[in-house]
């Protein structure tokens, strides 16, 4: 996988925000959702991409320009993208929907719930700008998206913490039958788990990645890679953080979870 260094650039601008979350001089994989996409479609040609006005903003511009009778515009109408992924899984596609996540949750919630989940369909809804990392506004902010998400039934929710997350979950999430929820992380996303040595993503699997005997630290997302970082600060203090990165929200790796707690001497 190929990799670049982030410029060492203000991250003050709107501009700068929406381009990248990550750190300057951190190490980067452009687009890895998109290339993810394209190398399984290459022999899957059942697997389609949609959008409402966001192919760019998404990655799947690959997807498109690589598949361009695969790819479908559904303009700025999330419900209809939904309504539409959902009557392509019925006839025997994998549709990947992309949108922002604000959008596709809350605009859209009843088209997931109703004509995606209620029947199970083999759609994988993959949303940018998740949580606060928008550099739009609130108005973009998906501050609710997981909470909704977890709510509904039978659909598996997906929280990548880095591009080897995203690009070793795309095929993952593709194989499994069933809507699946994936936060997407777009443009410059960070690479920090391939420091992990033996890391792969895992659907349904929570992952200790390194190990620490005063405190523990179980995060999801981007917020994994916060709080690798914390970890490796408070070592120069003598204090040893453990971190157990939880990629997959729903079904929740709950014996991994307390089989880490049960150190009790930790907090």
């Amino acid at each position: 996988m190929s990799t670049t260094v982030a410029e060492k650039k203000p991250r003050l601008t709107t501009s700068a925000m929406i381009a990248s979350i990550a750190s300057e001089g951190q190490r980067v994989n452009a687009a890895p959702f998109g290339k993810a996409l394209v190398e399984y479609a290459a022999t899957r040609p059942e697997v389609v991409g949609l959008t409402a006005d966001l192919a760019k903003y998404t990655d799947l511009h690959l997807f498109a320009q690589a598949y361009p009778e695969r790819f479908f515009q559904m303009g700025m109408a999330e419900q209809l993208l939904m309504g539409a992924a959902g009557g392509m899984a019925k006839e025997g596609l994998i549709p990947f929907a992309t949108t922002y996540a604000a959008f596709g949750t809350r605009r859209a919630f009843d088209f997931i719930h109703q004509v995606i989940a209620e029947e199970d369909l083999n759609v994988k809804i993959c949303c940018a700008l998740p949580g606060l990392t928008t550099g739009y506004g609130p108005s973009h902010a998906a501050i609710e998206d997981i909470a909704m998400m977890r709510g509904v039934p039978g659909l598996t929710i997906v929280d990548p913490c880095d591009a080897l997350d995203i690009e070793q979950a795309v095929p993952q999430i593709a194989e499994h039958k069933g809507p699946v929820y994936m936060r997407l992380l777009r443009g410059q996303v960070p690479l920090v788990l391939d420091e992990i040595e033996g890391y792969r993503f895992e659907l349904g699997k929570a992952k200790m990645l390194r190990d620490g005997a005063d405190v523990l630290v179980i995060s999801s997302g981007l917020l994994t890679m916060r709080a690798l970082e914390a970890a490796q600060d408070l070592a120069q203090d003598n204090i040893g953080v453990a971190v157990l990165h939880c990629p997959t929200i729903k079904p929740l790796d709950e014996a991994a979870i307390v089989e880490a707690v049960r150190y009790k001497h930790r907090m």
